[in-house]
């Protein structure tokens, strides 16, 4: 959440909307918008979806927009052609966040998205290549 303290308009409906101050308030962000004066106009923006334009972002090394791996395929980096999948989730749990994939007759796994599980990610081919921890997939408990 610290990215969006660089920002100084966010878009909301499609009408774009200058930050006058921004706070964190325990696991949200409060913002004042320049023209929202008073409570009734605030109310009206809960809930809103906040848009802002990608390019205004640096992401760090190894850090990617969900949208960008929503598809994106995953395979065994050990195991030649073996797919698990593709990326259809991902879900903040605190400490990590988890990829869920779901395979082609719809079988849904999930992996951390932690260093020793994702090898390497290349969001312009939309693959991915993890090595699964000892246990995380049936196929490896044989092992």
């Amino acid at each position: 959440p610290e990215i969006l303290f660089e920002l100084d308009h966010f878009y909301i409906d499609g009408k774009v909307f200058r930050i006058e101050s921004m706070r964190p308030q325990k696991n949200i962000l409060l913002l004042k918008l320049d023209g929202i004066d008073n409570l009734n106009k605030a109310e009206i923006m809960r809930n809103k979806i906040v848009f802002a334009e990608r390019d205004l972002f640096n992401l760090e090394e190894g850090c990617y927009f969900i949208k960008d791996l929503l598809g994106t395929e995953v395979y065994d980096a050990d195991k030649e052609g073996v797919c698990y999948g593709k990326i259809t989730d991902v879900i903040a749990t605190g400490a990590n966040d988890v990829y869920e994939l779901t395979d082609g007759e719809g079988v849904k796994r999930l992996i951390p998205a932690i260093k020793d599980v994702i090898i390497s990610t290349d969001i312009e081919a939309k693959k991915m290549l993890i090595r699964p921890l000892l246990g995380l997939f049936d196929e490896n408990e044989q092992a």
